[in-house]
């Protein structure tokens, strides 16, 4: 090895060792660049493309090029990983002769022992790539998954070693049976891997590498979500649309959620920590609430001469944005998804929530290049019947973990407000904002007078219907911290100006513990217990009839 690179006059203790490491170094460099990018690259793109093809709609990126790159950094920690090994194999297996005759006897077992050990390394390595795919585990998970899946057939990995170390030392007595053991392990290596992923590769995408309480834990929400009709498959898509000036929101098909959406930087859409958390009990955070949003006074509302009764999921009394299990907890269809546009679908059942008729609901998620996030809303149906959809997503142009929203200055294009009781229900009447906390016909911050607002129907902060006067302009909100103003624009006839009143430190997301006025709701709507009031604008729709609604957030900074 020494007379090839003709370094033997220079050998000795000590500078012999140098001028291994700088060749080594050298032949590292020059070698891995290209053996690691085309292994890499190749690996990213056969994996990208495999995805698409197992799961075209569901896949986690609608960026080809995102999830190329993604993969490749993933890929190329595994073939350095593996060309390391591999160099440390060949690289050793040239100088064994003047280890033996340096060693004698004990360096004649160093390189098999090497070999054994490497195995291993190599194995679990090998696994690293399609653990990782998951995003979400940390190193110590990932390299305990990897270990564990790359074991799973222990019997045979023993015999992979026994018959290596075997051939280690028959190679003491023939040394070019050495040759082999690199060949023979790619060989036996290729075929368990194959074996192994072949078995257990669908079973990674539902975590089989967790604990059997964790384990356990998983498969009961599982049959929850399913006994709401809802799969966890699809509970785990997100969805990502963007704008030309770095706008982006992610949302999902588990109520319609939109789950952050990123202005000037800033994430201003209060939310949870996965996908899947929209399946479970939360303040309604950013769903789309149907299929009568708001509040109906006892669950009961006569349509056509019939009496229909809703379940009472307020208190037991009242009955609240559809039901228990409303829009907000039902996983919709996604009809179209177009750069910055997505289509859900969702047909309500007859009967569903105790409401009369099949109903067909359409929403359309559209993030313009004008900065302006327009929300759809579209419901037809086969038998006369009440709708009233919104979105109910908590806004704070501070960022989601800002403390609160008191700074906010928000101005409001109505006159007046629905008046209600103590319990929220609407009285029919209706109370002009003249010298009430509820005005803001001009800029006013919230925190200015929402303990007085709070104080009115021990409501704890704003929660009120505003008759908006007409389509066009409904509200502006503007946030001095950050420079980022939100103007709402629809046809609806009302909007809810919500607080977060009840929002005690319970719930947490995205990291963080969400407290009381931490996030604000412009909802726009029909007018909360509108079947029930004769004055108020119609919520009927009927056979044959499309109803049509759209909101606009613009937002400037």
């Amino acid at each position: 090895m020494r007379e090839f690179f003709s370094l033997d006059g220079a050998f000795n203790k000590y500078a012999g060792f140098v001028a291994d490491m700088v060749i080594l170094s050298f032949l590292w460099i020059f070698f891995s660049i290209p053996f690691v990018t085309i292994g890499a690259s190749t690996t990213a793109l056969f994996y990208v493309a495999t995805r698409r093809l197992a799961n075209r709609e569901g896949y986690i990126s609608t960026d080809f090029w995102h999830a190329f790159k993604a993969n490749f950094f993933r890929a190329t920690l595994l073939w350095l990983i593996v060309f390391g090994i591999i160099f440390m194999i060949v690289w050793n297996m040239l100088l064994l002769p003047d280890v033996i005759e340096e060693m004698g006897a004990l360096g004649s077992i160093i390189l098999p022992a090497q070999v054994i050990i490497l195995i291993e390394v190599l194995f679990i390595a090998t696994w690293l790539f399609p653990v990782t795919a998951r995003f979400d585990m940390g190193f110590k998970e990932t390299l305990k998954s990897s270990f564990f899946l790359a074991n799973r057939h222990m019997l045979t990995s023993f015999l992979c070693l026994l018959t290596l170390v075997a051939l280690g030392v028959l190679s003491l007595f023939w040394l070019p049976l050495l040759l082999f053991i690199p060949g023979i392990y790619a060989m036996a290596a290729s075929y368990l891997i194959m074996k192994v992923f072949k078995k257990h590769r669908p079973e990674m995408d539902k975590d089989p590498m967790l604990e059997l309480r964790e384990f356990e834990r998983q498969r009961d929400e599982e049959r929850r979500l399913a006994s709401l009709g809802i799969l966890k498959e699809e509970t785990e898509m997100i969805y990502e649309l963007r704008n030309k000036n770095g706008m982006k929101m992610t949302v999902t098909p588990l109520g319609c959620a939109i789950i952050s959406l990123e202005v000037s930087g800033v994430d201003v859409a209060l939310g949870l920590d996965s996908a899947e958390d929209y399946g479970k009990k939360h303040p309604f955070f950013g769903v789309a609430v149907g299929r009568f949003a708001n509040r109906i006074d006892s669950g009961k509302f006569t349509l056509n001469g019939v009496a229909y009764e809703l379940e009472k999921n307020e208190n037991g009394i009242h009955h609240l944005h559809g039901g228990s299990n409303g829009f907000d907890k039902t996983c919709w269809s996604v009809g179209e998804v177009d750069g910055g546009r997505i289509v859900f679908l969702h047909e309500s059942p007859d009967g569903d929530s105790g409401y009369p008729g099949n109903l067909r609901a359409k929403i359309t998620y559209t993030l313009t290049d004008a900065n302006v996030l327009r929300i759809d809303y579209e419901a037809e149906t086969d038998t006369t019947t009440i709708c009233n959809l919104t979105n109910h997503s908590y806004f704070n142009l501070e960022g989601f973990d800002a403390k609160d929203v008191y700074a906010h200055e928000v101005e409001i294009c109505s006159d007046k407000i629905t008046a209600v009781n103590d319990v929220l229900i609407p009285t029919g009447d209706f109370i002009d904002v003249t010298g009430t906390p509820f005005d803001f016909r001009t800029a006013q911050t919230i925190g200015a007078r929402i303990t007085a607002a709070g104080d009115v129907n021990n409501t704890g902060g704003y929660d009120h219907n505003y008759v908006l006067r007409g389509e066009g302009k409904a509200a502006s909100v503007f946030a001095p911290k950050t420079g980022i103003r939100m103007t709402v624009s629809t046809n609806s006839p009302g909007m809810q100006l919500y607080t977060g009143n009840f929002l005690d430190g319970t719930v947490t997301g995205k990291g963080v513990t969400y407290q009381k006025h931490s996030g604000f709701c412009l909802e726009t709507q029909l007018f909360p217990d509108g079947i029930n009031h004769p004055n108020f604008p119609s919520c009927i729709v009927k056979k044959g009839e499309v109803q049509k609604f759209y909101t606009e957030f613009k937002f400037d900074w």
